[in-house]
């Protein structure tokens, strides 16, 4: 594989997603920027999610309320994982332009779900 600015006939992580005109690598580049922005969402509610746990420590003696939060949790560090997996894929096309989307994406999702972690600054 070697890196290209090129759309034509250009297959992207499966099969029957062939991207063969300027719209189609259009609609790719969106669907990229929006599931790069969606790994950051999960990364905050799981963030979230361990902030309502450390918050409720009492929650966490109560087995039932403790295993809902160990099963959301692991949900989200699931999806986390299948996104972390797709953007590798989408990354491994060699695609400039879909790298450049994926990399936006992060920007804006990092932008828009990571102030949590700066509030201490």
């Amino acid at each position: 594989m070697v890196f290209t600015m090129e759309y034509n006939n250009m297959c992207l992580v499966f099969n029957s997603w062939q991207v063969r005109s300027g719209g189609g690598m259009a609609a790719a580049c969106i669907v990229t920027f929006a599931i790069a922005v969606a790994y950051e969402l999960v990364r905050w509610g799981i963030r979230a999610t361990d902030r309502r746990i450390f918050k409720n420590e009492h929650v966490l003696k109560d087995s039932k309320r403790k295993d809902d939060f160990l099963i959301l949790r692991a949900i989200l560090y699931a999806i986390q994982v299948l996104i972390s997996f797709f953007l590798m894929l989408t990354i491994m096309s060699y695609n400039g332009y879909i790298m450049i989307s994926l990399i936006l994406g992060a920007f804006v999702g990092f932008y828009l779900f990571c102030r949590d972690g700066i509030q201490g600054l």
